[in-house]
């Protein structure tokens, strides 16, 4: 294969997109990014990347290829997937050229020698080694060990994953240009070059001499049977078909052909009215093999493609076969229904916990004063303090004052370890300064009690020098060691003597005399 061509779905018209002059060994399309990926193997194996039109060839993948096969595109993971035949591996690259990985290889899985075709499904690469006929997979990024599914396939040389959704649209939000192209012929999504918006082009066939530009709106769009207005804000056309024509084909085909099964109705926009117990765009599903439904209606899930049920008011379940108040335990009080709500409805003397809406508490939650009792209303079930013998002393309820003091002892606490804190940081602040402040010394001069000057005069010898007779009459005992004054103070006749040895045995003998 040498070119690739672009065809109708309805198989009336085909547009060459792409010509080579080297054999394409495989294709894989991004129909959301309008690209298309194929391999080619010669002097210099390469796989390449274009526009669905077949324009803005370039080389996507150069290197580390020896002959690349099987190109799949996983549009949810936006990567490339392809098998190496000759390097006996599996890999993987993003839409950016970038994070490329080895899923698989022999170092991985020994057995593995020359696949020739592979699938993505569910997170998984499926893969058929050609000559062994081996089925095998692998977790798509490479994180788990390859399983070998079934052997002994000898004729199975490719492989296909065929699910419903495969090619549902996966970018949320996407919307198809082509919807609103109206092509002649083929319509094609397409990158812009500059901007990278996604946008639409059409192509035709060229052997038709017709334009390939966008069609009017007018009759010839609604097939000759109706009138074409165009919407100013969707940019879609829409035909306002004559009577006995179908709007959901453009005009072109009459009621009766909306193609309803088991008795439904055609109606003018196209729809289906079903017969009793069927459902579905053409009342395809039959609720009669559904089993349920006992207090509901049967639908069909588009979405899911499914049946299930539509409960009535005051009923779920699979079937519809619970009341809503089924499983609902409401203490002191029952269930009831309230507006397809389960609510709870307490008893007298009973309410609504803040809590919990669903759990019934005693209304008497405040403790009443010594005498008083705590009585319920039975209409508006509102609780208060009554005095049954209308001579009660009246005072706050305890529970109102227990209250106040749980608040007030623990600021009170605070406050006193806070004013304690304070106290002692000022000491210790106080103490700081004090050590190192300096200390005014004052002299004052006074006699010494504890020391008999007189007697002490009086029973000593007459060899006492009189310098010492000097100082016992001096009176000046602050510090009987010092004599305060100079030389100049001494009477002329008496200089210092030497220190006497003895005074210390006179001292003694005093002190023997008191």
């Amino acid at each position: 294969m040498h070119s690739l061509e672009s065809k109708h779905i309805a198989g009336d018209t085909k547009k060459l997109v792409l010509k080579r002059y080297l054999q394409i060994d495989g294709l894989a399309l991004n129909p959301e990014k309008g690209m298309m990926y194929w391999c080619e193997n010669a002097l210099n194996p390469m796989i390449y990347q274009a526009h669905l039109d077949g324009s803005n060839i370039k080389s996507f993948v150069k290197d580390r290829l020896e002959y690349p096969v099987s190109l799949v595109f996983d549009v949810p993971s936006q990567r490339l997937f392809w098998v190496d035949y000759k390097k006996h591996t599996v890999e993987s690259i993003n839409v950016d050229g970038e994070s490329r990985i080895v899923l698989l290889d022999r170092t991985k899985l020994p057995s593995l020698l020359f696949p020739s075709s592979i699938d993505v499904f569910e997170g998984y690469v499926y893969g058929i080694m050609k000559l062994t006929g081996t089925l095998f997979k692998v977790d798509m990024y490479g994180k788990q060990d390859a399983v070998i599914i079934k052997e002994d396939l000898p004729k199975t040389t490719k492989i296909k994953m065929y699910y419903e959704n495969r090619h549902a649209n996966t970018v949320k939000g996407f919307n198809n240009p082509c919807k609103i192209a109206y092509c002649p012929q083929m319509c094609v999504v397409v990158p812009n070059i500059v901007t990278g918006v996604i946008q639409s082009k059409c192509i035709c066939d060229e052997t038709n001499r017709i334009s390939c530009e966008k069609v009017a709106c007018n009759r010839m769009f609604c097939n000759g049977h109706g009138n074409c207005n165009s919407n100013s804000t969707t940019l879609r056309y829409q035909c306002k078909c004559d009577d006995g024509y179908r709007a959901d084909t453009n005009c072109k085909e009459e009621y009766g052909h909306c193609g309803c099964l088991h008795g439904g109705t055609c109606n003018k926009d196209g729809s289906c009215t079903c017969y009793e117990m069927f459902v579905g765009k053409t009342c395809e599903h039959a609720c009669h093999s559904f089993e349920g439904c006992i207090n509901g209606e049967c639908q069909y899930d588009d979405k899911n493609d499914k049946l299930f049920c539509s409960c009535a008011a005051g009923w779920k379940g699979d079937s519809c076969n619970q009341t809503l108040c089924d499983g609902v335990t409401c203490p002191n009080g029952e269930c009831y229904n309230d507006e397809n709500i389960a609510k709870c409805r307490c008893n007298t003397g009973y309410k609504i916990s803040s809590y919990d809406p669903k759990n019934c508490v005693s209304a008497c939650d405040t403790t009443c004063p010594q005498n008083y009792k705590c009585m319920v209303n039975t209409t508006t079930s509102i609780a208060s303090c009554v005095c049954p013998s209308g001579n009660c002393v009246s005072k706050a309820p305890v529970g109102t004052v227990s209250k106040k003091l749980t608040i007030i002892i623990p600021v009170l606490i605070l406050a006193i370890l806070i004013i304690a804190v304070v106290i002692v940081v000022c000491i210790k602040r106080k103490r700081a300064r004090d050590q190192f402040a300096p200390k005014k010394i004052i002299n004052i001069e006074t006699e010494n009690p504890a020391f008999d000057y007189q007697n002490f005069y009086n029973g000593a010898d007459d060899s006492m020098p009189e310098s010492d007779r000097y100082f016992m009459e001096s009176k000046n005992f602050a510090n009987p060691m010092f004599y305060e004054g100079t030389s100049s103070n001494f009477p002329d006749e008496y200089e210092p003597a030497p220190f006497d040895e003895n005074f210390s045995e006179k001292s003694a003998l005093v002190a023997d005399d008191d």
